[in-house]
């Protein structure tokens, strides 16, 4: 029986191995910026030509989107990003139609780099990208398991506090951040032991993640900005190696040039079901393994005319369910 003091231990040592486990994502979003980065300065030239032609005065924007971009209320800061949209919807529009004209969207698609398994299409408007997972998460099975292990789970944290951040045994996952000319990522978790018993040749998690809500929004004045959320299911062994892990994709945008966009999946949305498989070296023993359920939220901007993003993950772990192969 493990003591509050040891899954305070669990806690921490999950915490401590979070950037390797995550060093993937980072690794992959930094090269994102960077193709970011480079397509904005190839359009840099244009984009002065175009404040000029607009009326637009590219300090004052960015003064005000700085002051966005501080809001710690993320309802919020969204209402305030929506007005800032509308209010330079003229200019945005102009922006991404010069874009697209200059033959740099299909340039930057062609370099843009993807994860496993994912896929990119045209956004709806003008300038956007839409990067999805394939094929997507599945909705969760019926019920069939041998163990059905629900809340209160045995540990949950943050990978640093934050504004709108939240983590409970009960299930409950939010994990949010803004950044405007810098980058960073969120990430709450929830955690259960489970003992796997000797005899058992491979165990199948499925996770059950609902009332959920995936955010991401990047804004830009004539830098560049992204922002995603992911939810993953991990199964590790005590000393957080990983031994299987589904990561999604859920709500992401990109921008390399002023404008606005907007991902979004809610809130309330649909229940998202996460599978992980583990064939065990040697069934004979008796095996200790953690299940641990994370949401993450991404985000970073930059140039030399501004650029910011905000991302959100939330929703409740319902459940992981188990079934034990002999």
């Amino acid at each position: 029986m493990l003591t509050k003091q040891n899954l305070s231990i669990l806690k921490a040592s999950y915490v401590k191995a979070l950037p390797q486990l995550s060093a993937p994502q980072k690794q992959l979003s930094d090269q994102r910026l960077a193709v970011l980065q480079r397509t904005n300065a190839d359009f840099h030239g244009q984009l002065q030509g175009l404040f000029k032609e607009q009326g637009v005065d590219p300090k004052k924007l960015n003064d005000e989107l700085k002051l966005i971009f501080r809001l710690s209320d993320p309802n919020q800061q969204e209402q305030k990003l929506a007005e800032f949209k509308q209010k330079n919807a003229s200019f945005f529009s102009a922006a991404q139609n010069r874009f697209n004209a200059s033959g740099l969207s299909k340039s930057l698609i062609s370099r843009y780099p993807l994860g496993k398994n994912q896929k990119m299409r045209p956004g709806p408007n003008p300038g956007e990208m839409v990067i999805e997972d394939d094929p997507p998460p599945p909705p969760p099975p019926p019920a069939s398991s041998d163990l059905r292990l629900a809340a209160p789970f045995s540990f949950s944290g943050l990978s640093e506090r934050g504004d709108a951040c939240e983590a409970s045994d009960q299930g409950r996952l939010s994990a949010f951040i803004s950044k405007y000319m810098d980058s960073g990522r969120r990430t709450a978790f929830v955690g259960q032991v489970l003992i796997v018993p000797a005899g058992v040749r491979s165990v199948e998690v499925t996770s059950v993640f609902s009332d959920t809500y995936f955010a991401a929004s990047a804004t830009v004045i004539g830098g560049y900005a992204s922002a995603d959320t992911h939810i993953s299911l991990q199964l590790l062994t005590e000393g957080n190696q990983l031994l299987s892990e589904d990561r999604r994709t859920m709500a992401n945008v990109s921008l390399p040039i002023g404008g606005n966009v907007s991902d979004r999946r809610g809130p309330q949305g649909p229940a998202v079901s996460l599978i992980g498989r583990y064939n065990r070296p040697d069934p004979a023993r008796e095996e200790r393994i953690h299940l641990v359920l994370t949401v993450e939220a991404w985000c970073g901007g930059g140039g030399l005319l501004g650029g910011g993003g905000s991302a959100r993950s939330m929703g409740t772990l319902e459940r992981f369910d188990v079934r034990l192969v002999r």
